[in-house]
């Protein structure tokens, strides 16, 4: 290396939309566990972020998920954002797909727990 010689170095990060993309794959996924219950925000997330991997082969990737109260900031800045939503995506769910929603969603945190990427979830954001 000659030392006037500018070091090319690519890093590659990945930041996923943790809550968009379990939302997505829950709201379509019908994949069932051994016992009938519904797992496919779980299967559907994971096998999402294993095509991300594969198909950009990143340095790092970071998962943030929604905080809680996560519009509340927004809706300071400016009154009508989301103004009109009668509710949530979580709020219309009947309340056994509330249950799953939510045990799928503690799941696929445990698992993530494991993987060698940072997971975020930021109150207010």
């Amino acid at each position: 290396m000659i030392d006037n010689e500018p070091i090319e170095e690519k890093y590659k990060i990945i930041i996923v939309d943790g809550t968009n993309l379990f939302i997505r794959h829950f709201s379509c996924n019908k994949s069932l566990d051994i016992f009938g219950v519904s797992v496919g925000g779980i299967i559907g997330f994971l096998s999402a972020l294993k095509f991300l991997i594969k198909d950009n082969v990143p340095s790092a990737i970071y998962i943030v998920f929604d905080g809680k109260d996560n519009s509340k900031r927004k809706q300071k800045l400016d009154e009508t954002y989301k103004k009109g939503r009668k509710m949530g995506f979580v709020n219309m769910l009947p309340q056994a797909n509330k249950n799953n929603f939510d045990k799928q969603l503690s799941i696929l945190y445990n698992f993530l727990a494991f993987l060698p990427m940072p997971v975020f979830e930021v109150e207010g954001v």
